[in-house]
């Protein structure tokens, strides 16, 4: 056998044989020397083959065969937004939102070109400048310090999540040896999920329902809302048909404005109270399915708004099952700002409560349904999460003084059955 750079290693066990393995010493791709052992478990040839095929894949040089001498960080960009756009972020490349998508170009357009868009690639992969410098880490910390320089910690945490994507992008396809920015974050400090998920008072929501009530069934009723200049238009009463079903799914239901948006007909089942959870709207009024698995889900109604929703339709007269439920005159999804201006702010001056935020209604179906005594598994179904540890995080302080009244029911099952045993 030649020899080559491992390291046999032994050690005595207590009572047994003394145990041998190979051991081999490396650099991974960011500059950090590694160590991996291979045992004589299965023999020592077997041992040899395998930390020589390990250390030989190791030794191998990187080469950036796909990338050209001058390629910039402003190239690696436009291939990065190219690939999110038509095949999805790596490594799932699930399809990425519209919304998303235009904010990763902002990013790039923006932020992360003026900066370091002409920055080279092949400065950016080398770990030694011969002085015991990192150059490319050292390029990666002024443009942190760049961003925190010049706006806030959020914003700049996001920016840099897609500067690394880009470099995640390049090294993925072979453009650079190493990613600078694998390991490095920006920190930001989120509020308590108490403060982030404070749901509006029980009072609050029951004057939201009585004003639209009011304003949908009150013949002479007319509400305004203000345009350009001192202009005030009125909003046709028919609209209000559409708007109370809205605020009525909202608060019910917990679903996220998006998917109440871009509910088709074919997906509301008024004989059994259900509707079914499968496309959602963006801002832009852009149809795209849920983000995870979890958010094709079915929701109960009440016989309420079944009936509610049994009158829009009649007076909507939908020439097909693919059309909105709460859409517009022209088929489109309505817009974020028009409902805040003419179906929110009315209702919230009506009642006399305070501005709510667009997911207050669904961390107030949240904790109704651990007040009313759900579970963790219904509660991540009923919103949709992809993993119960998210609603853990989100919705888990809801639990909190529960553990009395388990232990109360636990003891009083415990005497029942001590009871049926005498």
């Amino acid at each position: 056998m030649p020899k080559i750079p491992f390291e046999e290693r032994t050690w005595q066990n207590d009572g047994k044989k003394p145990g041998r393995a190979y051991v081999v010493r490396y650099t991974d791709a960011s500059g950090k020397p590694r160590k991996r052992q291979f045992s004589w478990k299965h023999g020592k040839t077997e041992a040899y083959k395998a930390a020589e095929k390990f250390y030989n894949d190791k030794k191998k040089p990187a080469v950036a065969s796909k990338r050209t001498d001058n390629m910039t960080v402003r190239d690696a960009a436009k291939i990065w937004l190219d690939n999110c756009e038509k095949i999805g972020r790596a490594p799932k490349f699930k399809p990425i939102r519209p919304k998303s998508l235009r904010g990763y170009q902002t990013h790039a357009d923006l932020h992360i070109c003026p900066r370091v868009g002409d920055v080279l690639l092949s400065d950016l992969e080398r770990s030694d400048d011969g002085f015991g410098n990192d150059p490319g880490k050292m390029i990666v910390n002024d443009f942190i310090k760049d961003l925190l320089g010049s706006m806030t910690r959020k914003n700049a945490s996001a920016v840099f999540t897609s500067f690394k994507g880009i470099l995640s992008e390049a090294y993925d396809n072979g453009l650079i040896n190493r990613n600078p920015a694998a390991k490095r974050s920006i920190f930001v400090e989120r509020p308590p999920a108490e403060e982030a998920t404070k749901p509006p008072e029980h009072e609050s929501v029951s004057n939201i329902l009585d004003a639209v009530d009011e304003i949908c069934l009150a013949k002479n009723m007319k509400i305004v809302r203000k345009g350009y200049g001192k202009k005030r238009i009125p909003i046709k009463r028919k609209t209000w048909f559409r708007y109370r079903p809205y605020v009525y799914l909202a608060i019910e239901t917990g679903a996220r404005p998006s998917e109440i948006r871009g509910l088709p007909w074919k997906y509301v089942d008024t004989a059994n109270g259900v509707i079914r959870i499968r496309q959602m709207a963006d801002e832009n009024g852009i149809i795209f399915p849920p983000k995870s698995q979890s958010g094709y889900r079915k929701l109960y109604i009440s016989r309420q708004l079944c009936a509610m929703l049994k009158a829009l339709r009649k007076i909507k007269k939908p020439k097909s099952d693919e059309e909105l439920v709460f859409g517009t005159e022209s088929g489109r999804a309505d817009s974020l700002g028009n409902l805040d201006n003419r179906c929110w702010k009315p209702i919230f001056e009506k009642a006399g409560v305070d501005w709510h935020r667009r997911y207050d209604y669904r961390h107030f179906h949240a904790s109704d349904l651990v007040e009313s005594g759900a579970s963790l598994k219904r509660l991540k179904d009923e919103l949709g999460h992809f993993s119960a540890a998210f609603t853990i995080d989100r919705y888990g302080h809801l639990f909190e003084g529960k553990d009395a009244e388990w232990k109360e029911k636990h003891e009083q099952r415990m005497a029942e059955l001590r009871k049926s045993k005498a």
